[in-house]
């Protein structure tokens, strides 16, 4: 019993010991906690892609609801048909409005936080 309490109390130690170098060797380094400029740079490259895709999403979405209201307005869709293409036309009408907030919020953090990063 007393070897095992040996033991535990100088891996304890031991392990205290890793965590404190560990911490020390942290803060020592160029990554205390903030990005290299390298780090953002590639951060915003991937914001703006992702950007750019949503984009383009949207505007396949704007496109189908666009195809979607020439169908209903043409009025050669039986009862059940003008029901589903409501249903569907509610749906994608959704899912614009959710993408053009994500977009607006996205370009948002670009702006805030890339603008910075663009100049330098």
């Amino acid at each position: 019993m007393r070897v095992r309490t040996t033991f535990l109390a100088l891996a304890a130690a031991a392990l205290l010991a890793a965590g404190g170098a560990g911490a020390a060797l942290a803060s020592d380094g160029p990554q205390n906690g903030e990005p290299t400029a390298e780090q953002i740079a590639r951060r915003c490259e991937r914001g703006q892609h992702l950007l750019e895709r949503l984009q383009h999403k949207a505007e396949r979405i704007a496109a189908r609801i666009a195809k979607l209201q020439e169908r209903i307005a043409s009025g050669e869709l039986s009862e059940e048909q003008l029901e589903t293409a409501q249903a569907r036309l509610a749906k994608l009408q959704e899912r614009q409005a959710k993408l053009a907030e994500r977009i607006a919020k996205l370009t948002e953090r670009l702006a805030e936080h890339c603008s910075d990063a663009q100049a330098a």
